[in-house]
């Protein structure tokens, strides 16, 4: 057991700490950065999402809507307490958004069959327009800065008109399979490359405030437990709870400190949070690849 663990966490940390090591040489700049977000948000994940709607007749059903209304509930629940306390928790809700698209496909692909796999980047396709979406109710009114351009231009809602387009007409795209496996083999890598190159010194970011340490369990266990208690409730089978586990343990999204520059907030404590919950989430990743291989 302890062999296969090292085996797939192996493809997993060591594209991190390349890329962590490029950064410090200043080999990973901001040029870099935004070039591989550009590839694999708008040309590999795509092709993926695509090769499951097309290849492997994946299907959207009600457990994965359920999924996703899970995600919208606890965004909306969250925004209304702190609406209700006059808390000032807009990072709060922002470190709900989890990194789903770098942390969650390489994690699905490396501890799933290939059917869960496809079947969990199609929840990440439904999944990622709705968090950027509630994410954004997080903004002070009339403080967000092109906030509906990301989400009208996400290439997920448009790979999955396309997908649904194909399979409704039978359309023969057979020609072009070859290259999307050859995009679903490159997004894990270049994903992970992501995650480590954003990875900073916490140095001068201060101790780790009570709410912040709150924030980091609630994002790290108390949300992936929720699902399976949720999931069990409305009867999941064990495929959607493993993909669903998977998904709702990632860490802060690294694009959270982006977005919410975009809505004209603070951003030190959600650079602070991605960072703390990605360190952590790499080391208890041992401990979640082994709960998805008992769930049956």
């Amino acid at each position: 057991m302890t062999t296969d663990v090292i085996k797939l966490l192996f493809p997993i940390y060591l594209p991190v700490l390349l890329a962590g090591w490029f950064r410090r040489r200043g080999l990973y700049t901001r040029e870099v950065d935004s070039f591989l977000n550009t590839v694999a948000f708008y040309w590999l994940l795509p092709a993926v999402i695509l090769k499951g709607l097309v290849y492997n007749s994946v299907v959207i059903d009600s457990p994965l809507l359920l999924m996703v209304a899970f995600q919208a509930a606890v965004f909306i629940l969250a925004l209304v307490f702190f609406r209700l306390t006059g808390i000032e928790g807009n990072w709060l809700i922002m470190a709900l958004r989890g990194n789903i698209v770098y942390f969650g496909i390489p994690v699905l692909g490396m501890a799933c069959t290939e059917s869960d796999f496809l079947r969990g980047t199609l929840f990440i396709s439904l999944l990622s327009p709705v968090t950027i979406a509630l994410a954004g109710l997080a903004g002070r009114p009339g403080s967000g800065r092109g906030f509906w351009r990301p989400i009208l231009c996400n290439p997920f809602l448009f790979t999955l008109a396309a997908g649904i387009l194909i399979r409704k007409f039978g359309l023969q795209v057979e020609f072009i399979r070859p290259v999307i496996d050859r995009c679903t083999d490159s997004l894990f890598f270049i994903s992970l490359l992501i995650v480590g190159g954003n990875m900073e010194s916490l140095k001068g970011y201060g101790a780790v405030a009570m709410a912040e340490a709150l924030a980091m369990f609630f994002k790290l266990i108390v949300l992936p437990v929720m699902f399976l208690i949720f999931g069990r409730l409305v009867g999941f089978d064990a495929v959607d709870l493993r993909i669903g586990l998977v998904i709702f343990s990632a860490p802060a999204a690294v694009t959270n400190y982006t977005m919410i520059r975009e809505l004209g907030l603070p951003d030190r404590l959600v650079i602070k949070n991605v960072m703390l919950t990605t360190g952590i989430y790499l080391a208890y990743l041992p401990l979640l690849l082994k709960l998805i291989g008992l769930i049956r």
